[in-house]
């Protein structure tokens, strides 16, 4: 028979009440749960709020170079075209010129054998 110390030991119906329950147990982490969560080191290498500010700053000022960049490329290409097209127009200009000075150099020979 249990004695009055052995009474004064055992759990009681609200000490079973606040235990946790089996479906408790089951929602609780493992083991392997905490070994794979991050650390207080680990967290304090993460960036804070604080460090997003400059970071989104330093985001805002590369999409403006790359807004700025893009604009300059698309000048460039124009001014490209209007060289092609103008390098287009002295070709012909001197495939003409090279006819006409074979012209000339023909009427010259014919008037040297007259």
């Amino acid at each position: 028979m249990a004695t009055k110390e052995d009474l004064n030991n055992m759990v009681t119906k609200e000490d079973l009440a606040s235990m946790a329950s089996k479906s408790d147990l089951n929602h609780m982490a493992t083991k392997d749960d905490l070994a794979s969560m991050a650390s207080k080191s680990d967290l304090d290498h993460m960036a804070t709020k604080d460090n997003l500010v400059p970071i989104k700053d330093d985001l805002d000022e590369l999409k403006r170079t790359v807004n700025r960049n893009y604009e300059q490329i698309a000048l460039n290409s124009e001014t490209l075209d209007a060289l092609v097209q103008s390098n287009h127009r002295h070709e012909k200009i001197i495939e003409t010129l090279s006819l006409r000075s074979n012209e000339h150099e023909s009427d010259i020979r014919i008037l040297k054998q007259r």
